[in-house]
C-alpha cells in the first residue's frame, strides 16, 4: 500500500528545489519518489526554454521515473546523443532513485509506508511499526542480506529534516536484480 499525497504537497518538495543543479539533483532524486519525480520533470519539460538544462537537472536518458507508456516530451537523442528512448524498458528492475537511507555499504530508498496510526511528514520518515517496502541498493561485493539493518539518513534528508537512525527486520524478499533487491520489512 502506498501512502497518496495531494498536489499541494508535491510542490512543496518542489519549491525545496533550488540552488545549483547538482544540489537539484540530489534533492529531486532523494526527496521525490517516482510519481512526483515524473511530475516535475513533465512540468519542466513543457517549456522549451528548460530543454537546455535537461541533463544537468534529471541526468542523461534514460529516466527511471517515467513509463514506456509516456509520451516523450523531446526526443531523447536531443538530450543524449544515441538514446532511443527517455524511459528504461520495464523488463528489469531498476533504482527508482537516490538512497535516502545507507546500511554499511548499502543505500536504502523507501518506496512505500503502511503505518497503523495517522502519518504526518514524508513517506520516508519511518516509525517503529511501519511496515515498509524498501529498495536496497546493493554493491557486488555484498552477496548477504541482513535480517536486521541499522538504517542512518543520508545527508541530504539529515539537512532537511530531523531524521534519526532507524532499524528495520526483513521480513521477505519480494524481488531481485543485479545490484537491487525490494523487501518487505518492519520498523522496530
Amino acid at each position: 500500500m502506498s501512502l497518496m499525497r495531494s498536489e499541494s504537497s508535491c510542490e512543496e518538495h518542489v519549491n525545496t528545489l533550488t540552488g545549483s543543479p547538482e544540489e537539484f539533483q540530489r534533492k529531486f532524486f532523494t526527496l521525490l519518489e517516482s510519481s512526483e519525480q515524473r511530475t516535475v520533470f513533465y512540468k519542466t519539460m513543457r517549456n522549451p526554454k528548460n530543454w537546455p538544462s535537461t541533463t544537468a537537472l534529471f541526468g542523461n536518458p534514460p529516466y527511471h521515473f517515467l513509463k514506456l507508456t509516456d509520451r516523450d516530451p523531446v526526443r531523447a537523442s536531443a538530450i543524449k546523443k544515441g538514446a532511443k528512448r527517455l524511459s528504461y524498458p520495464t523488463d528489469r528492475l531498476r533504482r527508482s532513485g537516490m538512497p535516502q537511507y545507507t546500511s554499511g555499504n548499502t543505500g536504502v530508498r523507501v518506496l512505500s509506508v503502511r503505518s497503523a496510526s495517522s502519518r504526518d511528514g514524508s513517506h520516508f520518515l519511518l516509525k517503529s511499526g511501519d511496515l515498509a517496502i524498501l529498495e536496497l541498493h546493493v554493491n557486488k561485493e555484498s552477496d548477504r542480506l541482513s535480517k536486521r539493518m541499522s538504517l542512518i539518513p543520508v545527508k541530504t534528508l539529515s539537512d532537511m529534516f530531523a531524521v534519526e537512525e532507524t532499524t528495520v527486520v526483513v521480513r521477505s524478499v519480494l524481488k531481485a536484480s543485479k545490484g537491487v533487491v525490494l523487501v518487505a520489512a518492519c520498523v522496530v
